[in-house]
C-alpha cells in the first residue's frame, strides 16, 4: 500500500522500494505477520543479504555492503509507515546500520585518453555525444543526458541549463546552469552541425530513460581496446567532478554538477596519482617558517664558511630591545618588591603569602594596611 501510493516518487525510487520488499518477502515469507518479525530476525535478514542474496552476479553470493545498507534503510522506512498506520508498535529494523558511506573500491578515475578512444569507436553521433556529456560535462546518465534539449544549450555564451529529475523536488526544482567546458565544446558543436533540421533533443536515438545503455557502452569500450570499469556512467561523472575540484572551489563545482559538497566528497571526489606526484615537488607553504624562505636560508647557510659563528639562540638576551628594557625595569623595582595581582596594587614581597595549591589570599594585617591606603578599593578587593 505504501509503495503504491508513492505517486510523487521517481520510478527508480519506487523500484528500489520494490526490491527491498521482494527481499523481505523472499526471506520471511508472504504469510509472516509484521508484528512477528523481531530484531533478531532483522539481523538474520541482513546477514542473508550479505551472504546469499546476489541474484545478478553468479561469481558473488551476497550483495555489496553499500547495497545492503540501502535495503536496510528502506526496510526501516516501510516499518515506520506501518507504525504510523497503527499496524505495529516497534520497528525491528531500527538497529540495523543503513548509513551510506560510498564504496571506494568501485571508484575509478577514467583517463581522457580512454574516453577519446571510446568516442572514436562509437557507432553514431548520439553515442559520441552521450559519452562526451558524461565524461566532459559531468551529466547524470540517462536522465540528464537524454533530457537535454538544444534550447538549453547556449554555445556563444558558453553555458547550458540542466534539468535533473532526481533533484526536482528541491528548492531549485532540479534546474541548474553549468558551463560548457572547453573539453565538451567541440563535441557539442559537432553534434549541432550534424543535427537534423528542426531537431529539439540533443540525443535523438534514445528517449526513454529506462532504456539499457550499459550493454551498448560495454561493447564500445571493448571495441576501443579497453576493459570495462565499475559503475560505467557514474565514474565518468565522478572523474569530471574530481578534475574540476582540483581547479575550482568545491562549492562552485557542486553547484555546476548538481550535488552538495558533502555528497561530492563521499561519492564522487577521488584522490589521484597525479596530485600525489605533484605534491612531492610543489611547495605549498609560505612565510618565514617554510617554503621559499626556508630554501633561501638553507642556500645562505651553505654559502658561509664552515668556521662561521652561529647565530645566537632565540631565547638569549641582547644588549638592546625588549630584553634590555625588562632588565632595567627589574633593577628599578628592586629585589625586595613584587607586583601584586589584585587590581594592580603593589604589595611588598615579604607580605605576600607563599604560593601553593590554594589560591592567593591576603592576611588580616595586609587588609588593614590596604584599607588605610586605598579606602573603597579595599572593600572591593575583600
Amino acid at each position: 500500500m505504501f509503495i503504491a501510493k508513492q505517486a510523487h516518487s521517481k520510478p527508480n525510487s519506487t523500484a528500489n522500494y520494490e526490491r527491498a520488499k521482494r527481499c523481505m518477502l523472499d526471506h520471511f515469507g508472504a504469510d509472516r505477520m509484521l508484528d512477528e518479525i523481531k530484531p533478531s530476525d532483522a539481523s538474520d535478514w541482513r546477514i542473508w543479504l550479505l551472504t546469499e542474496r546476489n541474484l545478478r552476479d553468479k561469481n558473488k553470493k551476497g550483495l555489496a555492503d553499500e547495497t545492503v545498507r540501502r535495503r536496510c534503510g528502506r526496510a526501516k522506512t516501510l516499518y515506520r509507515e506501518a507504525i504510523s498506520r497503527g499496524y505495529v508498535t516497534e520497528n525491528p529494523f531500527s538497529h540495523l546500520v543503513s548509513t551510506c558511506r560510498g564504496n571506494v573500491k568501485r571508484q575509478e578515475f577514467i583517463a581522457a585518453s580512454i574516453i577519446d578512444d571510446c568516442i572514436e569507436a562509437s557507432p553514431c553521433i548520439d553515442w559520441r555525444t552521450i559519452i562526451a556529456l558524461c565524461r566532459y560535462g559531468g551529466l547524470r546518465c540517462p536522465t540528464e543526458v537524454l533530457g537535454l534539449q538544444w534550447s538549453d544549450i547556449n554555445l556563444p555564451e558558453g553555458h547550458m541549463t540542466i534539468r535533473a529529475p532526481k533533484t526536482e523536488h528541491t528548492i531549485k526544482g532540479g534546474i541548474r546552469v553549468c558551463p560548457v567546458f572547453p573539453e565538451l565544446r567541440p563535441h557539442l558543436e559537432y553534434a549541432w552541425d550534424a543535427a537534423a533540421e528542426g531537431a529539439t533533443s540533443v540525443i535523438t536515438r534514445y528517449s526513454d530513460p529506462k532504456q539499457n545503455l550499459r550493454t551498448t557502452f560495454e561493447k564500445i569500450i571493448t571495441r576501443a581496446g579497453h576493459q570495462t570499469w565499475p559503475r560505467l556512467f557514474q565514474n565518468l561523472r565522478a572523474t569530471r567532478e574530481t578534475e574540476l575540484m582540483a581547479k575550482f572551489p568545491a562549492k562552485d563545482v557542486a553547484e555546476w554538477l548538481g550535488n552538495s559538497v558533502p555528497v561530492a566528497m563521499m561519492h564522487y571526489a577521488m584522490a589521484t596519482r597525479e596530485s600525489f606526484e605533484r605534491a612531492k615537488t610543489t611547495e605549498s607553504t609560505t612565510g618565514t617558517h617554510g617554503g621559499s624562505e626556508s630554501k633561501r636560508r638553507s642556500e645562505t647557510r651553505s654559502d658561509k664558511p664552515s668556521n662561521a659563528k652561529r647565530n645566537p639562540k632565540p631565547h638569549q638576551a641582547t644588549r638592546s630591545g625588549a630584553n634590555e628594557k625588562s632588565t632595567k625595569k627589574a633593577r628599578k623595582n628592586g629585589p625586595d618588591s613584587q607586583l601584586g595581582t589584585t587590581r594592580g596594587i603593589s604589595v611588598p614581597a615579604s607580605k605576600v603569602p607563599p604560593k601553593g595549591f590554594e589560591p592567593l589570599t591576603l592576611g588580616s594585617e595586609d587588609r588593614c594596611s590596604i584599607q588605610l591606603s586605598y579606602g573603597g578599593v579595599a572593600d572591593r578587593v575583600a
